[in-house]
């Protein structure tokens, strides 16, 4: 049965054949940290969260906990992703029907998109592409082992801190990135752009890179957390050239930083090879997959509630 995680549910972790294992489901935060485990907390939290923005699933058979997935909205109401996703082995035989209903449950509260993220290749992959998830791309997570080190020329590019006039700026940018089918998976209007951004851990500095015509052609984000720092950005695909600047002037802002972590996603292969030219290393790779929840309206809650 799958049905909205309860109170009661925390219970049926405590016996035997619980729920155990990683989080198979991975947001923007957990890139570079550890995959978590699931504790009995979590579901007490989880189960009682009075939050519009926050809903868990479950799945139940023969009285046990087999399956907990957490959805959570992104920064607006239009888009939801699976924040956290636990299972046992015999939990991934329903998996497909659990993310079906995790995309009922998100359309049922107006949301219009689910993402998901997982290792890439990984099993969980093979089941949502079945239960209707669109591979949109992937990420790889590039490390350094070693400080980063600036450029003694001084700044290549002139970054600087956005403005509220380069929104639009930085959607033209995000629209002229993406491929076209991404774009349509992800969003396609500003307003769905703007609920689709993820959210970094920590205290965040962000950058673009306006050239000369008055364009945003460029965007970067700097993330701390504790000894972490996490680098995102996006490069107008006619300006690869530039991918080397952009690497070489991040390093300006994040200068000695000595565990930093690059997130580049498949539709900017400038990046990557800029960054394996300054001697950092893809560590970790993921799979970035989107489903459609327009249109559903049956509430899982409103199914028969079973011991």
């Amino acid at each position: 049965m799958i049905r909205r995680l309860r109170l009661s549910d925390v219970a049926r972790q405590l016996l035997p054949k619980h729920v155990e294992g990683t989080d198979l489901a991975c947001t923007h935060a957990g890139l570079t940290a550890p995959a978590g485990k699931l504790h009995a907390g979590d579901l007490a939290r989880w189960s009682v969260a009075t939050r519009k923005a926050q809903q868990a699933v479950a799945s139940v058979r023969a009285g046990r906990l087999e399956t907990v997935a957490l959805l959570q909205e992104r920064r607006g109401p239009r888009s939801w992703e699976v924040a956290h996703l636990f299972s046992t082995d015999d939990g991934m035989e329903e998996m497909a029907a659990v993310l079906d209903q995790a995309t009922e449950l998100v359309g049922s509260r107006g949301g219009e998109r689910l993402f998901l993220r997982v290792p890439a290749d990984s099993p969980l992959q093979n089941l949502a592409e079945q239960s209707g998830f669109f591979a949109a791309y992937s990420e790889e997570v590039y490390g350094l082992h070693r400080s980063m080190q600036a450029s003694t020329d001084g700044p290549a590019l002139s970054l600087r801190p956005p403005l509220p006039a380069d929104t639009y700026g930085q959607f033209r940018l995000y629209s002229a990135a993406l491929p076209s089918a991404v774009r349509a998976a992800a969003g396609l209007t500003l307003d769905q752009f703007l609920d689709s951004r993820e959210t970094a851990d920590g205290s965040t500095r962000e950058f673009v890179w306006a050239a000369e015509d008055g364009q945003v052609h460029g965007w970067v984000r700097l993330s701390h957390l504790r000894n972490r720092l996490t680098i995102d950005a996006m490069l107008h695909p006619d300006d690869g050239t530039a991918a080397g600047a952009l690497v070489a002037d991040t390093a300006l802002l994040a200068w000695g930083h000595t565990t930093p972590s690059w997130i580049v996603a498949s539709y900017q292969p400038a990046l990557s090879v800029a960054l394996h030219r300054r001697g950092w290393e893809a560590q970790r790779s993921f799979a970035v997959l989107i489903k459609s929840a327009a249109g559903h309206v049956r509430e899982p809650a409103l199914m028969p509630a079973q011991a």
